[in-house]
């Protein structure tokens, strides 16, 4: 099979390790400041403790909310947990189930669960500013650290960068993940009818509702008045992920638009006019947040 390329340049990515991260006390908040010319596919924190790769554990107990802006505009807001927990949700059914993350934090701007193409590659971070091309737009990753009852555990970070060898390109289209408010407290039958997106966004990608404790029963969902997802059991919502590849993680219900793994097959919301999600649940938890990946384009 010919090696995919745009133009007469082969797709493929290098990692670059940039350097080290000083681990911040315990509460307190880091900065990550990334100055490339490069389009990134992803950002990789390697953290160790006593010069070995942290646990799953050792990483959620010790690291809270990861945000990342470019051009100072925020386009990841996510906790530690939730960033792993989403590489399992996109990679076990791959065979990496079992895999223990050994330290590595990802923070990926393509798609999981798109290869690697003349299209997907549009996807990853061009770093050329938007408003003056001659210059580079900002990038930073903000690390707040936990506190937890023990003290940190790890003691160390590497900062790995993934790039593509194409000319250096504009932002352009390229995923969010941000959380649509706090948490929401839960009822049985639930409509969230005002649900924000991105005033540059085109597409939902996916939505994935991530709670304490409880058990989703049937999902709804209307854009534009048209219904989407017709009051579907969770067993068939969740049974048509694992037709897509992905794989279900506990405490998250996830409702993702791209079954068929097509780098243009998003739910259009372009013209949107309404849009009502309408969770009905079995047993109801503390509350909940709904974390949301959308497609966008250009940073504002």
């Amino acid at each position: 099979m010919a090696t995919p390329s745009v133009g007469n340049r082969p797709l493929i990515t290098k990692r670059t390790r940039l350097g080290d991260f000083t681990i911040p006390a315990a509460g307190g908040r880091g900065i990550i400041e990334i100055d490339s010319a490069k389009n990134i596919h992803a950002v990789e924190l390697y953290f160790t403790a006593v010069g070995v790769g942290a646990t799953y554990a050792e990483m959620i107990a010790d690291l809270g909310a990861i945000r990342v802006r470019v051009g100072g505009q925020l386009i990841v807001d996510l906790t530690a947990t939730e960033l792993l927990d989403l590489y399992h949700f996109y990679n076990d059914a791959n065979g990496v189930a079992a895999f223990v993350e050994a330290g590595v934090l990802p923070i990926r701007f393509t798609p999981y669960m798109l290869p690697l193409s003349d299209q997907t590659q549009e996807y990853a971070i061009g770093m050329l500013a938007d408003d003056n091309p001659s210059k580079r737009n900002t990038f930073t990753v903000e690390v707040n650290m936990l506190t937890p009852g023990g003290g940190l555990t790890v003691d160390a970070c590497e900062v790995h960068l993934e790039t593509d060898e194409l000319p250096a390109q504009k932002i352009g289209y390229h995923m969010r993940w941000l959380p649509y408010g706090t948490t929401w407290p839960a009822a049985t039958a639930q409509t969230l009818d005002q649900i924000t997106h991105e005033p540059n966004a085109l597409a939902i990608v996916s939505y994935h509702i991530h709670h304490a404790a409880g058990t989703l029963a049937r999902i709804r969902h209307v854009v534009n008045d048209e219904e989407v997802i017709s009051d579907t059991p969770l067993d068939l919502n969740n049974f048509k992920l694992h037709e897509a590849s992905r794989s279900p993680v506990a405490l998250y219900e996830s409702i993702d638009f791209n079954l068929a793994n097509h780098p243009l097959g998003f739910r259009d919301i372009s013209r949107l006019v309404n849009e009502r999600l309408t969770l009905t649940w079995g047993v109801l938890p503390g509350g909940y947040t709904v974390i949301r990946q959308e497609l966008c384009k250009n940073l504002r």
